[in-house]
């Protein structure tokens, strides 16, 4: 990450109270001269970088959060535009009080020193903890569509196969979000499920490993380490998750069914 982090404060960032007030700056952006960026305004000329959207969240984020999930895939240019309530977590060990605003969503979890990086001044989860973080939070929270059809084919397939078994959880934003980070470059799947490999215990571990594995699919893999080598380097049950489980599963109890009915009674 050492790349990201030569990206300093921009100092082209202008926040209501500062130098001007919210009036001034609304009256600047109405002449052309600035533009909205997050919680603050930036020359319209200027470029729209990570390091200037990272930036614009200094009043937010302050010196204790670490901006995270959507809120760090738009400042890494996975996602158009910045969430209606920005992501948040702590990017200090101990807890955190009084912490009221509605725009932010402060999720209480300490993200180690490893899993964030300084950018514009402000402390945002890095590209690969934001693709694991998008990835647990769409699995965690599944959709009404996806826990209507849990009942058809939980028995046959287990839960990773339910995920993959409906196309719907693939429109989650947070899903969205993680796959434009992998076609981007920004992060790596197959880091990702190495990663989750040494966390078995951790909740969901398996329906997100899935959901990485099914984000990959559709993208080249790099030469030398495809899908095989992924599922060796992380022995957990990843085949279980493919989404060629629950046809294996339905042919399986086809070809039980059959022979069943094929045996004679009494044999």
């Amino acid at each position: 990450m050492a790349q990201y982090r030569g990206m300093s404060a921009s100092r082209f960032i202008y926040f209501a109270g500062d130098a001007l007030s919210i009036a001034e700056l609304s009256a600047a952006s109405l002449d052309g001269h600035l533009v909205g960026l997050g919680e603050g305004f930036m020359p319209a000329d200027a470029v729209e970088t990570p390091a200037m959207r990272a930036a614009s969240l200094r009043s937010l984020m302050g010196e204790t959060k670490a901006a995270s999930l959507l809120t760090a895939a738009w400042i890494w240019g996975a996602i158009p535009s910045a969430p209606a309530r920005h992501s948040a977590h702590r990017a200090v060990a101990h807890r955190l009080h009084h912490v009221v605003d509605r725009r932010l969503v402060l999720h209480d979890v300490y993200l180690a020193d490893d899993a964030r990086v300084r950018l514009g001044g402000v402390w945002v989860s890095t590209p690969l903890h934001t693709l694991i973080a998008l990835v647990r939070h769409a699995v965690a929270a599944p959709s009404p569509k996806l826990s209507a059809r849990s009942t058809t084919v939980s028995s046959a397939a287990g839960p990773p196969a339910i995920l993959l078994a409906s196309a719907q959880p693939l429109e989650h934003p947070a899903v969205q979000a993680a796959r434009a980070l992998i076609e981007m470059g920004s992060a790596d799947s197959h880091e990702a499920l190495a990663w989750l490999a040494t966390r078995r215990r951790m909740p969901g571990v398996q329906a997100s490993r899935a959901l990485l594995l099914a984000l990959s699919e559709h993208l080249p893999t790099p030469s030398g380490y495809g899908f095989e080598a992924a599922i060796e380097a992380a022995p957990t049950a990843v085949t279980a998750a493919a989404p060629t489980a629950v046809t294996a599963a339905a042919t399986a109890t086809t070809t039980t069914t059959a022979t069943a009915a094929e045996t004679p009674r009494g044999a």
